[in-house]
């Protein structure tokens, strides 16, 4: 099932039919699983959100290729809700965001990740059920786009119980389909000790120039970073 030496799982061949039943769920899903390694396969054609990882303590995730058809929704690559995880070398184009970030995430380092099409690499959403929501310590370095709606996103839902604390994304580059290639959309608690850093971020929407957006980011910015992003407060 994890597919060494690079065995591909397409899930059509397991009996998903899309029918609302045997579709909906996630291909793999892992939970309390500490120490987890996913390392060297293919997942292709999921239905509906691709591996999700949800309160594991220590998983690594390298090699990986993550792959579904860019007008399928809900497709998400990777979705990490864990602690002290590693996700590196992985290619992800899927319909959806190629890794969603939920609430509970924290030591999470995501590197050379190649993403797109998709949302692009996002934390969020955040408070929609009102709940207390915190996602802290991640660093997302060196990863590229290639068409994703977004590059760096942020979205939290107008609840006073949600904190994202102590996030770096550096190294970002590519492009997105949309003239928002960079969004962080906080709560009004807001985003503490954010860090952007060597980040270029271009559109190939016709005739759009990129851009940046945010609410309630409190942070700093360091060597270029192309859009500007000039509501973050310091």
């Amino acid at each position: 099932m994890l597919g060494y030496g690079g065995t591909a799982l397409n899930v059509l061949d397991y009996g998903a039919k899309g029918d609302g039943s045997t579709d909906d769920s996630e291909t793999l899903g892992f939970e309390k699983c500490d120490g987890l390694k996913l390392n060297k396969f293919t997942s292709q054609n999921s239905s509906g959100v691709h591996i999700d990882i949800k309160k594991c303590v220590g998983a690594t995730v390298s090699n990986l290729n993550i792959l579904a058809p860019d007008e399928s929704p809900n497709t998400d690559g990777l979705i990490i809700s864990s602690t002290h995880v590693n996700i590196y070398d992985t290619i992800i184009r899927t319909g959806d965001d190629c890794i969603t970030i939920k609430g509970g995430a924290a030591f999470l380092n995501v590197t050379r990740v190649a993403c797109g099409p998709g949302n692009g690499i996002s934390i969020g959403s955040l408070g929609k059920f009102k709940s207390h929501e915190t996602v802290e310590e991640l660093n997302i370095w060196n990863c590229s786009f290639n068409g994703s709606s977004n590059g760096a996103r942020i979205k939290t839902y107008p609840a006073n119980a949600v904190e994202v604390s102590n996030v770096i994304f550096s190294g970002l580059y590519g492009t997105g389909a949309k003239d928002v290639v960079i969004s962080l959309d906080c709560s009004k608690v807001g985003c503490r000790n954010l860090t952007l850093d060597n980040i270029n971020l271009k559109t190939t929407a016709p005739g759009k120039t990129a851009i940046a957006v945010c609410n309630n980011v409190q942070g700093s910015i360091s060597r270029s970073v192309t859009p500007p992003v000039k509501c973050v407060s310091t």
